[in-house]
């Protein structure tokens, strides 16, 4: 009795050890353990978390005012009364003049208006434009395109007006078609830039007309930009250098020609090598305003210059990214990260087809990067961690478990995701009688999966070792018994006849 208690005992322990192992393996994103810092001492202060993409990938609003070292190599002259340079992936500040002051934005507001039809618009949907739309503008003063009540574009030629030849009513109508009304889209608006990081801006239109409670900031809009770096068909319109050509509607029979304002873009009167394009805007009260983007190397930069005239906007532009990719560089974190010990999980990691999909691995971004000065090593910039408390979902192929958020100087330089790559149970098809897989009248192909459970197969597995070891050693107890009880027999007869 004894001894089978023992083994009780153990089967116990077992199957505690086994399901704990999985639990840790699955809920390592919780704990500390998963990842061990080999720095006793980790001071840095906490950064602002990154967004991840997924997105559909947006910026978490920033709480505090990023700020840019006295120490970091001296900036060029600039002549607008306000100027923001950052990289676009990080969002670290290279540069900064009075880039939190508020300013009026002019046409560059369509800049969110244009962002918001890409995030809300298939391209191929047709907008109506309505009397509100049409008449909203002074033919005389306002940028537009002669648009007709009742006239119809589609949204990617509305995208290329507003972008392009900056058209006023094109802008109202965009608005009116994602949101309804444009109060409703200027709502929209505001919520999006906070998302996007924006600190200090409301809108009030579509198009930038003036309005003492339309404002924003160079640093605002730079980090609206950030958005729009990811978007291919708000870049590939901003960077285009040819005519673009709206041909006749139902209500036009000529076609619209009209060319990229912009004036930093291959065969315009200020070339600028690495530009991908940009949009300025203007009024006499704002002034010349422009948000501008540029990539070299695989940095990517956004300037954002306010209260300007026409040369300084470009000129200024010029020299920031000039700075920019003169005086920095990126560093990619996964191949220069020493200071973090991730394991990796080998659990079961073997190549048998019933064990293959068990592999777990914990590794970093290898895409993210931090950007420092030329003459700054990667060890000297400062790391935090913070893990993800949210819940995870198992049954993803990959999860963000923490982020490493770097500082130097007191700047944010940047971030990256730990990468938690689960394993998934195997799936195996199993066919019909004939050897095919059938299908039903929709042409679906019908098949039967199984999934593997590798706790639940262990599980089993021990329960069955130990059924076998309970039966063996009752077997070999009843046949010992049997043998004692057989000698004592034997000894009671020997004992009569002798």
């Amino acid at each position: 009795m004894k001894n089978f208690k023992k083994c009780a005992a153990f089967l116990m322990c077992t199957f505690v050890f086994i399901n704990t192992a999985f639990s840790n393996l699955h809920t390592v994103y919780a704990e500390n353990k998963s990842v061990t810092n080999n720095t006793a001492s980790d001071t840095a202060n906490q950064p602002e978390t990154s967004s991840t993409e997924a997105e559909s990938q947006t910026a978490t609003a920033n709480t505090t005012i990023p700020t840019v070292p006295s120490t970091w190599p001296a900036p060029p002259n600039v002549n607008s009364g306000s100027a923001v340079l950052i990289e676009a992936t990080t969002g670290t500040v290279l540069y900064d003049k009075n880039s939190h002051e508020r300013n009026y934005p002019a046409s560059i507001t369509k800049i969110m208006t244009a962002l918001l039809g890409i995030e809300n618009c298939n391209m191929d949907d047709v907008i109506t434009f309505s009397h509100n739309a049409v008449y909203s503008i002074n033919p005389f003063e306002d940028a537009h395109i002669s648009l007709d009540v009742g006239e119809q574009l589609t949204v990617d030629q509305t995208l290329h007006a507003i972008l392009m030849k900056s058209a006023n009513e094109a802008s109202y109508g965009m608005a009116e078609y994602v949101s309804g009304s444009l109060e409703s889209f200027t709502d929209l608006m505001n919520k999006r830039a906070k998302e996007l990081g924006a600190l200090d801006t409301h809108f009030t239109n579509a198009s930038g007309l003036e309005d003492e409670n339309h404002y924003t900031t160079a640093y605002d809009m730079a980090m609206i930009g950030r958005q729009c770096f990811k978007s291919d068909k708000f870049m590939s319109i901003i960077s285009l250098p040819t005519t673009y050509t709206i041909p006749a509607t139902n209500m036009k029979s000529e076609s619209r020609f009209f060319y990229n304002r912009y004036k930093l873009l291959p065969g315009r009167e200020k070339e600028y090598a690495y530009s991908l394009g940009g949009k300025p805007g203007w009024t006499t009260v704002s002034g010349n305003t422009l948000v501008s983007f540029a990539e070299k190397d695989g940095m990517k930069l956004i300037v954002c210059v306010m209260k300007s005239t026409l040369t300084d906007i470009y000129d200024d532009t010029v020299n920031l990214f000039e700075y920019g990719f003169n005086n920095y560089k990126c560093i990619n974190i996964a191949q220069n990260e020493t200071q973090y010990t991730v394991p990796q999980a080998t659990f079961f990691n073997t190549t048998s087809d019933l064990f293959e999909h068990t592999n777990i691995d914990l590794s970093i971004d290898s895409s993210s990067y931090i950007v420092l000065p030329n003459n700054v090593d990667f060890s000297a910039a400062t790391s935090s961690i913070s893990y993800n408390t949210e819940s995870v979902d198992e049954q993803s192929e990959t999860q963000k478990i923490a982020t490493i958020n770097y500082t130097y100087e007191g700047a944010n330089v940047g971030s990256t995701d730990l990468i938690l790559t689960n394993s998934k149970p195997g799936i195996f098809t199993f066919n019909n009688k004939d050897g095919e897989a059938s299908s039903d009248d929709t042409g679906i192909t019908n098949k039967s999966y199984l999934q593997i459970n590798i706790k639940l197969i262990i599980l089993l597995v021990i329960i069955l070792v130990f059924l076998i070891f309970i039966l063996t050693y009752n077997f070999v107890l009843i046949n010992k018994k049997r043998k004692i009880k057989r000698r004592k027999h034997n000894k009671k007869r020997h004992n009569y006849y002798n």
